[in-house]
């Protein structure tokens, strides 16, 4: 009984995943809903492992997850704010905890679908609120609810559209959920656990979010349909397949240079005549290598600010970036080289655990969990910091979950 509790409140917290505003801050960080939900799962969870009704079970990739911590322990030790960075570091057992709470809660094909369908109906959250924010902004574009749902341009192109954000921070965070979101509906439209034609809706509706996110990841919607479209073996595969990647290597290359002239520019150069600026990614970048370099043993300090770079908005405004925008970078500048070897072998790990056992056993779930990860992990994370982005840690449990039943089904 406990366990099967436990269980429901697993499926409630991945399906509050959906939604991290309305949220409040604690010592300077984000508590989302699904924050306030974890202490419940947890002591279910930790009670039916009491009463033995669940068996804890162990993974290699737990190992990963031990060196992770442990780099980010050295680091707090080190950190120019002991307190904050401890303050983090508390908030990093939580995270760290998903993977193992999911591995060890999933334990049938039954479970697996309702957490997949749990995290499916939550989406509807963030895609129905983005679409109402479209249709007030171009009915009302001055309606007040509109600050919550959107977002500034920042380095985007200014112009008369919305840019969404939804139900979470930032319109770059809400793109990497519905990443996600659209690998798992490929994988569980292919294997019959939804509905051919509410899929199909579905589809189209993250699609025309996703657009108005507006967000440097942007390429990872094309490139999760081109390597879909070719390992599904269809007509012009190919094809597909090179649409996808090359609109991937495209979006990505743009985020280099300045769409637009601006005067924060550290430095610039002319190329046929015409004067290239670096972009806001590409400041950050060069600022996070230094923070790295200068503390490459250790790290800033895990929650420390991976840079300073005050940069203009296409819209005029001024912002100061204090984030990495990138995985591994971000968790380089404030960990250092440990953390950096700990959260590649992490990413890497996960995803020849997916492809690899997705493609030899021909299993689409696995195949499309593991193409989600990469999507919003790696291809994103190269342009994104999403180290503490809770539905990531989530998925890494789905996979291994996955993993773990497909492996059971075949020793069968």
């Amino acid at each position: 009984m406990i366990a099967q509790i436990a269980k429901y409140l697993l499926f409630a917290y991945i399906f509050s995943l959906g939604y991290i505003q309305p949220s409040v801050f604690v010592l300077g960080f984000t508590v989302a809903p699904s924050d306030f939900l974890f202490p419940l799962v947890f002591a279910f969870w930790f009670l039916a492992v009491a009463k033995k009704q669940i068996y804890l079970s162990w993974h290699s990739f737990f190992q990963l997850l031990l060196l992770y911590f442990l780099a980010m322990a050295i680091s707090a030790l080190f950190s120019e704010d002991v307190f904050r960075s401890s303050v983090k570091l508390f908030t990093q057992i939580y995270l760290l905890l998903l993977p193992v709470l999911v591995y060890s809660l999933i334990q049938s094909e039954k479970d697996l679908r309702l957490a997949l369908t749990a995290w499916l109906t939550g989406c509807l959250i963030p895609i129905s609120i983005g679409l109402i924010a479209i249709f007030t902004y171009y009915l009302d574009s001055e309606n007040p609810l509109l600050r919550y749902w959107t977002y500034h341009f920042g380095s985007a192109p200014s112009g008369s559209y919305p840019r969404l954000r939804s139900t979470f921070l930032t319109p770059s965070l809400l793109l990497n959920y519905l990443s996600v979101s659209l690998s798992i509906l490929l994988g569980i439209s292919k294997i019959g656990w939804i509905d051919k034609r509410f899929s199909a809706i579905l589809l189209v509706l993250i699609l025309i979010v996703s657009i108005f996110t507006v967000s440097s990841g942007l390429g990872s919607i094309p490139l999760i349909l081109g390597i879909w479209f070719y390992f599904e073996n269809k007509p012009l595969r190919a094809f597909g397949l090179a649409v996808g990647v090359g609109s991937a290597i495209l979006f990505y290359g743009v985020n280099f240079i300045a769409l637009q002239p601006h005067s924060t520019a550290s430095f610039a150069f002319n190329f046929f005549g015409y004067s290239i600026q670096p972009s806001a990614r590409l400041m950050v970048w060069i600022e996070s290598s230094r923070t790295f370099f200068d503390n490459f043993l250790f790290g800033k300090g895990i929650g420390q600010d991976s840079c300073r770079v005050i940069f203009q908005n296409s819209d005029g405004s001024f912002s100061l970036l204090t984030d990495a925008h990138n995985i591994f970078l971000s968790v380089a500048s404030q960990t250092g080289i440990l953390g950096l070897f700990a959260i590649t072998t992490l990413i890497f790990s996960i995803l020849k655990i997916s492809f690899a056992n997705g493609l030899k056993k021909r299993d689409p779930l696995l195949f499309s969990l593991g193409l989600g990860f990469f999507a919003a992990a790696f291809y994103q994370g190269l342009l994104g910091s999403f180290e503490d982005a809770r539905h990531l840690w989530v998925l890494i449990g789905l996979i291994l979950s996955a993993v773990k039943l497909l492996e059971e089904k075949s020793a069968t």
